[in-house]
C-alpha cells in the first residue's frame, strides 16, 4: 500500500514532467518560429531599404531632369511685370509696343505664344 500510493505520486509527477516537457517543446517551436519570422522580415527590410534608397536616388535625379526641362523650356520666355491689362489688348501688338520703346526690333514670327499671368497676391 505504501509502494502504491509512492508509484501514484511517481506516476502524477512522471506526468507533470511530461506536460511540462510539452510545454517547453511547443515554446521552444514557438521561438523558432519567432526567430525565423525575425530573421525573414529582417531580411526583407533589408531589401526594402536598399530599394527605398534607389527609389529616393532616382526621384532626385528625375527631379533634377525635370527642373532642367523646366528651365530649358523656358529659355526664350520673357516676362513683364506692372502692365496693366486692357479689355481689347492683344499680347502680340503689346510686346511690340514694349519692343518698339526700348528699340528692340520683334517680328510675328519670332512670337510663338503669350499669356497673362495672374498676379500672386
Amino acid at each position: 500500500m505504501y509502494f502504491s500510493k509512492e508509484f501514484d505520486e511517481i506516476k502524477s509527477e512522471l506526468a507533470t514532467l511530461r506536460e511540462i516537457g510539452k510545454s517547453v517543446e511547443f515554446l521552444s517551436s514557438q521561438y523558432d518560429r519567432m526567430n525565423s519570422d525575425i530573421k525573414n522580415l529582417q531580411d526583407r527590410l533589408t531589401v526594402v531599404t536598399k530599394e527605398n534608397l534607389t527609389l529616393s536616388s532616382q526621384v532626385l535625379d528625375i527631379s533634377d531632369r525635370l527642373n532642367l526641362m523646366e528651365q530649358h523650356s523656358r529659355e526664350t520666355n520673357i516676362e513683364i511685370n506692372g502692365v496693366p491689362e486692357n479689355k481689347s489688348e492683344t499680347l502680340l501688338s503689346l510686346a511690340k509696343q514694349l519692343c518698339s520703346t526700348i528699340s528692340v526690333p520683334l517680328m510675328d514670327s519670332e512670337v510663338l505664344s503669350g499669356t497673362r499671368v495672374r498676379k500672386n497676391e
